[in-house]
């Protein structure tokens, strides 16, 4: 089980971890002013192309948040923070070691930071809606698949939230989006999060760490994937509101 963790800002980031800060985006209209203000003109434009008002606010304050606790790790102001985007769109800062993912779903958000080490981080919310097993024949590879079938019937789709969100985290830590089949590797479908296989590149089993993050009741599957480098990191689990980030 995760063990959440209360910060006390600033947070310092030594080279052996990997930082996950969980923080809900549902602010009121004076706070979301306060985090619009840190943003950039580019950010405000993707914010407003959201059709719901909604998915603005969530946007805004995700990347809010982001520039806030970048602007912490790096003591800076978050507005000064400077993002360049890899060949897949995914943000990383300018001559910077600190490394960054950002995932959010419905309102809630976490955030993964580590020094030198690439990572991903993914949360979905558990929709009671999903076709899961039709998702998990056409997606998955046919390892996982079985693997999740083989669970107990009231567990399956756990199973498949667990096995989708390890395996979405590889490939955001990759920065390969949608050029890299979910089929070409395998993960865990179980408790413990592992990668078990990589067709394409099997050098990276041994290479790469996994985690499951507990949101415990708030109806969320989460999970970390992050490179080992010369030794296993220590994941460290911040919980917390968005106002005390600012």
């Amino acid at each position: 089980m995760t063990h959440w963790l209360q910060p006390t800002l600033p947070v310092t980031l030594a080279d052996d971890e990997v930082h996950v800060w969980s923080l809900g985006l549902e602010v009121d209209l004076a706070l979301e002013s306060r985090f619009l203000q840190v943003l950039n003109e580019t950010e405000l434009t993707r914010a407003k192309r959201f059709y719901r008002r909604q998915d603005q606010m969530h946007f805004a304050v995700a990347r809010g948040v982001l520039r806030s606790l970048l602007g912490h790790y790096l003591a800076m102001p978050a507005k000064s923070v400077e993002f360049s985007y890899l060949s897949q769109g995914k943000p990383a800062l300018v001559n910077n070691a600190l490394q960054f993912n950002v995932s959010h779903s419905h309102g809630q958000a976490l955030f993964a930071f580590s020094l030198d080490r690439r990572l991903g981080v993914d949360l979905e919310q558990q929709d009671r809606r999903v076709e899961w097993s039709s998702l998990s024949q056409r997606f998955f590879s046919k390892q996982e698949h079985a693997a999740i079938l083989s669970c107990d019937p009231d567990d399956q789709k756990n199973a498949f939230f667990r096995c989708w969100t390890r395996k979405e985290a590889y490939v955001k830590a990759h920065g390969d989006g949608l050029m890299r089949g979910l089929e070409s590797f395998d993960v865990s479908v179980g408790v413990d999060a592992a990668l078990l296989n990589d067709a394409e590149f099997p050098e990276e089993t041994q290479r790469w760490g996994m985690a499951s993050i507990d949101m415990g009741s708030l109806g969320f599957k989460a999970a970390l994937a992050y490179e080992r480098q010369m030794n296993d990191a220590n994941v460290c689990c911040w919980k917390t509101s968005v106002v005390s980030v600012l």
